[in-house]
């Protein structure tokens, strides 16, 4: 930290680590203040954020309905867990999945990888198996869950992008993801705050 004509000059580093510092949704996953001395590459520690980072509230699952949000992988990487944080939990499962993209829409993108069922937890992480390896690129995240109590954290509403990157959602007409990807609605509330943990940086 220096000085410059009596203003503090904050790194962006310190910036992102005083941000989080305290954050619960940073404590529920086991982030220490080492893991947020990170360079200024669009992730932070382990753990690969959605366009729309910030938190914004919450939603109440519906059954059997896939809610989706815009994940950027900044460089080929191998990612090994996804979670969510959820506000009521335990009154049922969830699963995770991994579309990729068709020309700025998940609409018509492959589902790539998926996770679960997982009984539902205020944090709730399933790993990939085998581990997925992703090129840079823009993907699709989804969380799918099999009743109407639990309740998951969503992407803020400020500045929104508009169309499926603010968040969307499909009903899949059982506890499975659909592939390709079907016909979506645009749903800001939809768009669930999913983190994929980096298990490698390849390229």
């Amino acid at each position: 930290m220096g000085f410059t004509g009596g203003t503090t000059k904050i790194t962006q580093q310190s910036q992102i680590a005083n941000a989080l510092i305290g954050d619960p949704l940073m404590a529920g996953l086991g982030v220490s203040t080492a893991d947020l001395a990170v360079d200024t590459r669009p992730y932070w520690g382990r753990w690969l954020w959605p366009v729309r980072r910030t938190s914004g509230g919450t939603q109440v699952a519906t059954a059997n309905r896939a809610f989706i949000c815009p994940i950027y992988v900044p460089r080929k990487m191998t990612l090994d867990q996804a979670s969510v944080s959820l506000t009521v939990a335990g009154n049922g499962n969830l699963k995770f999945g991994i579309y990729s993209d068709n020309t700025d829409t998940v609409v018509g993108g492959n589902l790539k990888a998926t996770i679960g069922p997982l009984a539902t937890g205020f944090q709730t992480t399933g790993a990939f198996a085998p581990a997925l390896q992703l090129p840079q690129g823009l993907y699709w995240g989804g969380v799918i869950l099999d009743n109407a109590v639990d309740t998951f954290v969503h992407a803020s509403g400020i500045n929104e992008l508009g169309n499926d990157f603010d968040g969307c959602r499909y009903n899949a007409g059982s506890f499975n993801f659909t592939d390709p990807c079907p016909a979506v609605t645009d749903d800001s509330s939809a768009a669930p705050n999913i983190l994929l943990r980096i298990k490698s940086i390849d390229a």
